[in-house]
């Protein structure tokens, strides 16, 4: 077994593992052997609250099974140690951690188990995101329908737009490859996927539900008539564009997206606001490089900068397929890539129906088109596939208030 950086173990006090560690209101931890111990600490030099450092571990090192005993155990003196100074958090924490992963973790590798906990810890920690959508994970969605009934039996209002603008009525999308990451790792195949669904999607009926909402109408409308309609055109994917001259950073911030948007605007021509005023830029982060939250916090979000190419709309699209099941790997039935288009899908919805957040269509919680929707198994508006011009794509359903005579409802076509 390799070591290449223990700066860590000072901070993984090794009596934890050769003996106990006693973490508060919690099991102590397994006994472990010298080779285990030297696996875990090589692992976890390499983990830091903020990244997860791919070198601190070998392949051979990081594809065994992470332990054959109480791994729950053994993480609880790992967490404990790395938040060695908030253990009140750190309990906390460890806690919520174990209660999500204990039931899979006698079958996950070292390198799995670290990536969840990578992800985890980032999640603790979320960055506080400003005039953004998130898109909830299955998780969230789930836990949110179990409480009682609030944003799920009211219809969109609009909210008067930002500087005029409440939709997109001509959607332009513009798929960015952010970071050299991408070069050589695409495990899942997704910027294939994501190029065919967005070639297709325009004009189709799944998307066609956004036509009903309009700008330039009164605020609190609910069925519209007058002003200017969402647009549903063919041929909305307006670019693609690698920007893989550098690598984008590790776990990139809202400002640090927003900002990649902005150039992206540069890079196709788009330097105006009138150039803009219908358009929404998708910057997808590479397997392994996303922002901070994804996967625990959410699953995509979207949101927009002021620039002085006039107000961007962008979405935050991450590498879908990290987050397995919690962002749609195998929902409803629909295969372990399914969550890629039922993610983006419902991103780019609500981005033509509430360009900039949240001047456009959203219910009286400030739920949007998408979020009204998301994660449903069964019943009206469930997930399904649905056909294209360019194949067959795993979508989710879009809130329609014009469904069952104005009572609103989840649909996957429209009208």
């Amino acid at each position: 077994m390799k070591t290449k950086n223990l700066s860590y173990l000072s901070l993984i006090a090794l009596a934890a593992w050769g003996t106990t560690a006693a973490v508060a209101g919690l099991p102590r931890a397994v006994s472990l052997n010298d080779d285990q111990a030297a696996e875990i600490a090589t692992t976890l030099a390499g983990l830091s609250l903020n990244s997860l450092g791919s070198s601190a571990t070998d392949d051979q090192v990081a594809s065994v099974p992470f332990f054959q005993a109480s791994p729950a155990h053994v993480l609880s003196a790992a967490l404990a140690t790395l938040n060695q100074n908030d253990r009140g958090l750190a309990n906390a924490n460890l806690y919520e951690f174990v209660l999500l992963n204990e039931g899979e973790m006698p079958g996950l590798t070292v390198r799995e188990t670290v990536t969840r906990l990578h992800l985890f810890l980032n999640a603790i920690r979320p960055e506080k995101l400003e005039n953004a959508v998130i898109h909830p994970t299955v998780e969230a969605a789930l836990n949110a329908r179990a409480l009682p009934a609030v944003s799920y039996a009211n219809d969109l209002s609009y909210k008067g737009g930002v500087g005029g603008i409440g939709v997109e009525t001509a959607p332009k999308i513009y798929l960015v490859l952010w970071g050299s990451q991408w070069k050589n790792n695409d495990p899942s195949g997704e910027v294939g996927i994501l190029t065919n669904f967005y070639k297709g999607v325009g004009g189709s009926a799944w998307l066609n539900s956004v036509t009903q909402y309009h700008q330039g109408v009164p605020v609190g409308t609910y069925i519209s008539s007058g002003g200017t309609a969402a647009g549903n055109q063919a041929g909305m994917l307006a670019g693609i564009w690698s920007d893989n001259s550098a690598s984008a950073p590790a776990h990139p911030t809202q400002a640090q997206l927003a900002a990649e948007a902005v150039k992206a605007a540069a890079h196709f021509g788009n330097t105006s606001a009138k150039a803009n005023a219908s358009v929404q830029y998708i910057i997808a982060t590479s397997h392994g490089n996303s922002a901070s939250g994804f996967g625990t916090q959410y699953c995509a979000w979207h949101s927009y900068t002021s620039s002085s190419y006039g107000n961007i709309a962008y979405s935050n699209l991450p590498y879908l397929t990290d987050a397995g099941a919690s962002c749609g790997a195998g929902f409803n039935g629909l295969g372990a890539k399914a969550g890629i288009t039922m993610v983006a899908g419902h991103e780019l919805g609500e981005t033509i129906t509430d360009q900039f957040p949240s001047g456009g269509w959203t219910d009286s919680t400030g739920a949007e088109n998408g979020d009204k929707c998301a994660w449903i198994s069964s019943g009206q508006g469930a997930s399904a596939n649905v056909t294209l011009s360019t194949g067959t794509f795993p979508v989710q359903s879009l809130w329609s208030n014009g469904y069952t005579g104005g009572a609103g409802g989840c649909v996957l076509s429209f009208p």
